[in-house]
C-alpha cells in the first residue's frame, strides 16, 4: 500500500474556509505537491479559522519506529528568501488507533524567541514546536523527492514516542495508528505553557491551515480479514495435524508394547 492517507474520516470547516473544496477529498489524499522553500502550493484544502479534519489510513498502520513516524505537509513558504521569514498558518495534531480516542502532540510557541526580519507578517519557524504548518514542502511527484524521507521531504515531522505516556494512560496503541486529526490554531489559542500562539495567519485575513497531504514514514500493512481467517485456519489445521500424528504414534507405541 502507499504511505499516504486514504480517506477523509470527517471534516468541519471554520470561518473563511473554502479554498480547495472543488477538488475535495482528492486534494488532501495521495502525495504532497510542494512548490519548494519560496512558494506555497495551491494543491491544498483550507480548513478556515478553527477548522478541523480527520484523515484515515485504511490499508496500513503508522507505528512507533525510530525518529519521525509521519509527516504533515501544509504550504508554508520563506519570504524574502530568508530562513527567518516564514508565512505560517499552524495547526495542532492528534492521533488515534480507533477514531474515537485521540492523543494530542503537545505544542509550544516561544514569544521571546528570535524574530523574523520581515516584521509581524512573517514568523521565525524556530519559535514553533509540535505544530503542523511551519516548514516548507520540498517533495512533489514531479521532482522525485521522497515524501517519506524526512531528510529531504520538507514538511513537519511527528514522532509517536513523544506521546507515549499519555497514549498508555488512554489505552491508545501507538503501533496501530490509523487516524490523524488536524485542528487549525486560531488567533486566540494558547500553547501548553500558556503562551498566546502568534503565527503569520493571525495578522492577515487568511484561510486557516491549508492541508496538502500526510505521509507515513513508518508503516505496516493492515492484514485483510480474509488473510487473518486463512492464517487462523492454517494454524488450526496445523495443530490438528500435529495432534493426529501424536495420537497415531501413541497407538502404535501401545500396540508394540502389548
Amino acid at each position: 500500500p502507499d504511505p499516504f492517507a486514504d480517506k477523509v474520516y470527517s471534516v468541519s470547516y471554520g470561518a473563511r474556509a473554502g479554498f480547495g473544496q472543488g477538488n475535495y477529498p482528492d486534494v488532501v489524499l495521495g502525495p504532497p505537491k510542494g512548490e519548494g522553500a519560496y512558494l506555497g502550493s495551491l494543491d491544498v484544502l483550507s480548513l478556515g479559522n478553527k477548522g478541523e479534519i480527520i484523515l484515515e489510513f485504511t490499508d496500513n498502520y503508522i507505528y512507533d519506529g525510530p525518529g519521525t513516524d509521519f509527516t504533515i505537509f501544509e504550504n508554508p513558504f520563506l519570504a524574502i528568501k530568508s530562513n527567518d521569514n516564514c508565512w505560517t498558518e499552524v495547526a495542532r495534531v492528534a492521533v488515534s488507533d480507533n477514531g474515537a480516542t485521540f492523543v494530542e502532540f503537545p505544542f509550544y510557541y516561544d514569544p521571546d524567541g528570535p524574530g523574523g526580519s520581515g516584521g509581524l507578517v512573517y514568523k521565525n519557524p524556530v519559535n514553533f514546536r509540535g505544530f503542523a504548518g511551519v516548514n516548507p514542502v520540498l517533495s512533489n511527484p514531479s521532482n522525485g523527492v521522497n515524501p517519506t524521507d524526512p531528510s529531504v521531504s520538507g514538511g513537519d515531522f511527528f514522532d509517536l514516542a513523544d506521546i507515549t505516556t499519555e497514549a498508555e494512560s488512554l489505552g491508545v496503541n501507538l503501533d496501530t495508528i490509523r487516524f490523524i486529526k488536524i485542528t487549525d490554531i486560531y488567533d486566540s489559542a494558547y500553547d501548553y505553557d500558556g503562551h498566546l500562539v502568534d503565527d503569520a495567519g493571525n495578522h492577515y485575513s487568511g484561510n486557516g491551515f491549508d492541508l496538502d497531504a500526510i505521509a507515513g514514514v513508518h508503516t505496516v500493512l493492515i492484514p485483510e480479514p480474509l488473510t487473518l481467517l486463512l492464517l487462523g485456519s492454517g494454524l488450526i489445521g496445523l495443530l490438528g495435524y500435529r495432534r493426529k500424528n501424536i495420537e497415531v504414534a501413541t497407538v502404535k507405541g501401545n500396540s508394540q508394547c502389548c
